[in-house]
């Protein structure tokens, strides 16, 4: 006698089954999507998984209290911004590369790499970016910083604090 694996592809096909028995195996199979559900549900909630703002924004309803800026689970910031040449599907754009773009007065292609000097993500002060005019030259960074040659770094917020306080009057 050949055994079947209840759950296999087919299990119930060509069975003639009551009325009955397909009620109680619907119950039974709602009750368990209803648990999955509890369970992802709770999941989410040990995690601090937050959507309530996508929610409101599928909605058409934007929040009063927003500002504009979405954090990301990774730790960066994305800026709502329709008219960046860079969005993404939902019109964000990171954070770090809008405040690069405004510094060097142009836009950044896909290819040039923002750079976190303090590695925190959501610290997008001039003075703690660097940019790179490819993937390579950031990684070579990350290796050594002498690995890097002057004419693959587009910005460096490093020498910011210094300019300003030269052309504040110097130190004193």
């Amino acid at each position: 006698m050949s055994q079947i694996k209840i759950g296999s592809v087919g299990f119930f096909k060509g069975k003639n089954l009551s009325d009955e028995h397909r009620r109680k195996l619907s119950e039974s199979h709602k009750k368990s999507i209803a648990s999955i559900n509890a369970i992802k549900k709770a999941q989410d909630a040990c995690r601090g998984v937050r959507n309530s703002i996508a929610t409101e924004f599928k909605k058409g309803i934007i929040p009063k209290n927003f500002k504009g800026r979405i954090y990301h689970s990774l730790g960066y910031v994305w800026v709502h911004s329709p008219q960046h040449p860079f969005k993404d599907a939902r019109n964000n754009v990171l954070e770090h590369r809008l405040v690069v773009e405004r510094h060097i007065g142009r836009h950044l292609s896909r290819e040039e790499v923002v750079h976190h000097v303090n590695e925190t993500k959501d610290d997008n002060r001039p003075e703690n970016l660097i940019a790179f005019s490819s993937k390579s030259a950031h990684v070579r960074f990350h290796k050594s910083p002498s690995n890097v040659r002057p004419d693959e770094i587009i910005f460096d917020g490093r020498n910011l604090h210094l300019k300003r306080i030269l052309m504040a009057g110097g130190l004193n």
